[in-house]
């Protein structure tokens, strides 16, 4: 079994070697991403007690999906390998994506709130939700990908861990893309657009999927 693990481990850092570029502009991009979250939260600073926690959760909650995409992208990197323009395009667009995540961040938290034709934090908020549910997506595709383990040498428990992600990334996007319906902004529960509580379901769903795939992986890698 130790032989196992340290054929895996071979395997991984062999199919990290052959796309250097691509994980060096990934790396790039998501750090940009999550530094200018970080810096919508200086731009405007808070007038109350209640702005400050508003802003906190809302960083902290954009902080986590873009570092579990982030892993998750990485991971996948190690089995999927861009060797085709289609993954390619996948590539880029998924960076796209993650590019584009500060700015709907910025405009549907301290963006102005009418603008002519509807409210700018609610559109904003509707492409926020549309923007992670296409990052999911991605996601879901490349586990889809691994887990399929068509013509790789890809370990059962690898498989099986990327089997729960694909049915995790896939509810995630789901749940997100309900939740940019207009009827989920008009609707309010304690002063909050109904929208904003259906975004815990991908987190919890992520918290959940994360925890059961490890344990089912420990439990395959065990003589």
């Amino acid at each position: 079994m130790g032989n196992m693990n340290e054929e895996d481990g071979d395997e991984r850092r062999m199919l990290r070697k052959e796309t250097p570029e691509l994980e060096r502009l990934t790396d790039l991009v998501f750090g940009l991403a999550l530094s200018i979250g970080a810096l919508v939260l200086i731009s405007q600073p808070p007038l109350d007690s209640q702005g400050i926690l508003s802003d906190v959760l809302g960083f902290s909650y954009s902080f986590f999906i873009l570092i579990v995409i982030w892993m998750r992208y990485t991971a996948a990197l190690t089995f999927v390998k861009a060797e085709s323009r289609g993954l390619v395009r996948l590539n880029i667009a998924l960076l796209f994506l993650v590019a584009l995540e500060p700015y709907f961040f910025f405009l549907f938290t301290n963006g102005p709130t009418e603008f002519v034709g509807g409210r700018v934090d609610d559109v904003s908020s509707m492409l926020y939700a549309i923007d992670l549910a296409g990052l999911m997506t991605i996601l879901a595709f490349f586990s889809d990908r691994i887990a399929r383990n068509e013509g790789r040498r890809i370990h059962p428990a690898e498989v099986r861990r990327h089997s729960i992600n694909r049915m995790v990334f896939y509810s995630s996007a789901s749940i997100l893309l309900i939740s940019a319906l207009p009827i989920f902004w008009e609707a309010v529960v304690f002063g909050y657009p109904l929208r904003y509580y259906l975004w815990a379901g991908p987190l919890i769903l992520i918290v959940a999927g994360s925890w059961q795939a490890e344990r089912q992986f420990r439990g395959a890698k065990r003589p």
